[in-house]
Protein backbone atom coordinates (compact mmCIF):
# COMPACT_ATOMS: atom_id res chain seq x y z
CA UNK A 1 0.00 0.00 0.00
CA UNK A 2 1.41 3.24 -1.10
CA UNK A 3 -0.85 5.51 0.07
CA UNK A 4 -4.78 5.92 1.95
CA UNK A 5 -6.55 8.78 1.20
CA UNK A 6 -9.96 9.83 3.33
CA UNK A 7 -12.59 12.58 2.35
CA UNK A 8 -15.75 13.12 3.64
CA UNK A 9 -19.16 15.47 2.67
CA UNK A 10 -21.36 16.22 5.45
CA UNK A 11 -25.28 15.63 4.36
CA UNK A 12 -27.55 17.51 7.09
CA UNK A 13 -27.00 14.26 9.16
CA UNK A 14 -25.34 12.07 7.22
CA UNK A 15 -21.70 11.80 6.17
CA UNK A 16 -20.38 10.08 2.36
CA UNK A 17 -16.75 8.89 3.40
CA UNK A 18 -14.60 8.13 0.75
CA UNK A 19 -11.57 5.79 1.44
CA UNK A 20 -8.86 5.84 -1.62
CA UNK A 21 -6.13 3.18 -1.29
CA UNK A 22 -3.07 2.99 -3.83
CA UNK A 23 -1.02 -0.07 -4.38
CA UNK A 24 2.02 -0.97 -6.24
CA UNK A 25 2.52 -4.42 -6.86
CA UNK A 26 7.20 -4.17 -6.19
CA UNK A 27 7.23 -7.19 -7.17
CA UNK A 28 8.56 -7.21 -10.70
CA UNK A 29 8.30 -11.10 -11.27
CA UNK A 30 5.07 -12.68 -9.11
CA UNK A 31 0.88 -11.60 -9.43
CA UNK A 32 0.30 -10.22 -5.65
CA UNK A 33 -3.30 -10.10 -4.02
CA UNK A 34 -3.73 -6.76 -1.71
CA UNK A 35 -6.29 -6.91 0.92
CA UNK A 36 -7.43 -4.17 3.37
CA UNK A 37 -9.43 -4.36 6.30
CA UNK A 38 -11.27 -1.37 7.96
CA UNK A 39 -14.07 -1.46 11.19
CA UNK A 40 -17.49 -1.05 10.56
CA UNK A 41 -20.03 0.71 12.76
CA UNK A 42 -23.35 0.74 13.04
CA UNK A 43 -25.59 2.55 10.31
CA UNK A 44 -23.04 2.20 7.67
CA UNK A 45 -24.03 1.71 4.22
CA UNK A 46 -21.29 0.43 1.39
CA UNK A 47 -22.42 3.34 -1.47
CA UNK A 48 -19.70 1.55 -3.92
CA UNK A 49 -16.57 -0.07 -4.56
CA UNK A 50 -14.14 0.67 -7.74
CA UNK A 51 -10.77 -0.30 -8.92
CA UNK A 52 -9.00 2.11 -11.42
CA UNK A 53 -6.35 0.97 -13.20
CA UNK A 54 -4.43 1.94 -16.37
CA UNK A 55 -6.83 4.77 -16.91
CA UNK A 56 -10.02 2.33 -16.74
CA UNK A 57 -11.98 2.58 -13.79
CA UNK A 58 -14.25 -1.43 -12.90
CA UNK A 59 -16.64 -0.75 -10.67
CA UNK A 60 -18.68 -3.31 -8.42
CA UNK A 61 -21.33 -5.83 -8.67
CA UNK A 62 -23.50 -6.50 -5.55
CA UNK A 63 -23.84 -10.59 -5.08
CA UNK A 64 -24.65 -13.00 -2.55
CA UNK A 65 -21.58 -13.49 -0.19
CA UNK A 66 -21.03 -16.68 -1.18
CA UNK A 67 -21.53 -15.70 -5.07
CA UNK A 68 -19.11 -13.04 -4.81
CA UNK A 69 -16.32 -15.65 -3.28
CA UNK A 70 -16.55 -17.75 -5.99
CA UNK A 71 -16.98 -15.43 -8.62
CA UNK A 72 -13.55 -13.82 -7.33
CA UNK A 73 -11.81 -17.12 -6.64
CA UNK A 74 -13.07 -18.20 -10.41
CA UNK A 75 -11.58 -14.90 -11.88
CA UNK A 76 -8.15 -15.27 -9.83
CA UNK A 77 -7.61 -19.05 -11.02
CA UNK A 78 -7.86 -17.90 -14.65
CA UNK A 79 -5.56 -14.73 -14.31
CA UNK A 80 -7.49 -12.19 -14.16
CA UNK A 81 -7.87 -8.97 -11.98
CA UNK A 82 -10.78 -9.37 -9.31
CA UNK A 83 -11.91 -7.79 -6.63
CA UNK A 84 -14.09 -8.40 -3.94
CA UNK A 85 -15.26 -6.86 -0.99
CA UNK A 86 -17.41 -8.69 2.37
CA UNK A 87 -18.76 -7.19 5.66
CA UNK A 88 -17.81 -9.61 8.66
CA UNK A 89 -20.51 -8.21 11.38
CA UNK A 90 -19.09 -10.60 14.05
CA UNK A 91 -15.94 -8.98 13.94
CA UNK A 92 -17.39 -5.96 12.78
CA UNK A 93 -15.03 -5.11 9.98
CA UNK A 94 -14.92 -4.76 5.90
CA UNK A 95 -12.23 -6.79 3.83
CA UNK A 96 -11.09 -5.78 0.44
CA UNK A 97 -9.53 -7.89 -1.74
CA UNK A 98 -7.86 -7.43 -4.76
CA UNK A 99 -6.36 -10.15 -6.55
CA UNK A 100 -3.80 -10.45 -9.62
CA UNK A 101 -2.42 -7.50 -9.60
CA UNK A 102 0.38 -7.41 -12.42
CA UNK A 103 3.92 -7.13 -11.74
CA UNK A 104 5.32 -3.69 -11.32
CA UNK A 105 1.48 -2.49 -11.56
CA UNK A 106 -0.49 0.32 -9.41
CA UNK A 107 -4.06 0.74 -8.64
CA UNK A 108 -6.38 2.48 -6.78
CA UNK A 109 -9.15 0.91 -4.92
CA UNK A 110 -12.23 3.21 -3.90
CA UNK A 111 -14.85 2.46 -1.08
CA UNK A 112 -17.48 4.79 -0.27
CA UNK A 113 -19.99 5.08 2.66
CA UNK A 114 -22.66 6.48 4.11
CA UNK A 115 -23.07 7.04 7.97
CA UNK A 116 -25.90 8.27 9.92
CA UNK A 117 -23.93 11.21 11.99
CA UNK A 118 -25.30 10.39 15.77
CA UNK A 119 -26.95 13.52 17.78
CA UNK A 120 -25.16 13.67 21.17
CA UNK A 121 -25.62 16.21 23.88
CA UNK A 122 -26.83 18.80 21.30
CA UNK A 123 -24.39 18.38 18.92
CA UNK A 124 -23.33 16.53 15.85
CA UNK A 125 -20.86 13.12 16.52
CA UNK A 126 -18.69 11.88 13.71
CA UNK A 127 -15.72 9.28 14.62
CA UNK A 128 -13.15 7.98 11.87
CA UNK A 129 -11.43 5.14 12.62
CA UNK A 130 -7.86 5.83 13.40
CA UNK A 131 -6.80 2.78 12.51
CA UNK A 132 -6.98 1.20 9.12
CA UNK A 133 -4.57 -2.28 9.37
CA UNK A 134 -3.73 -4.04 6.03
CA UNK A 135 -3.24 -7.79 6.91
CA UNK A 136 0.00 -8.94 5.67
CA UNK A 137 0.43 -11.63 7.63
CA UNK A 138 -1.89 -13.62 4.49
CA UNK A 139 1.17 -12.64 2.40
CA UNK A 140 4.17 -14.15 4.44
CA UNK A 141 5.28 -17.76 3.52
Amino acid sequence: MKKLKVTGDLYESFVRVKYEIDYQNIDLKNLVECSFEFPLVEKVIVKGISVKINGMTILSEIMEKEEAKQTYEDEITKGSLAFVGASEKLKQKMVLKLGNLLPGASCQLTLETIQEIEFSGGSFMYVLPSSFVPDYTKHLR
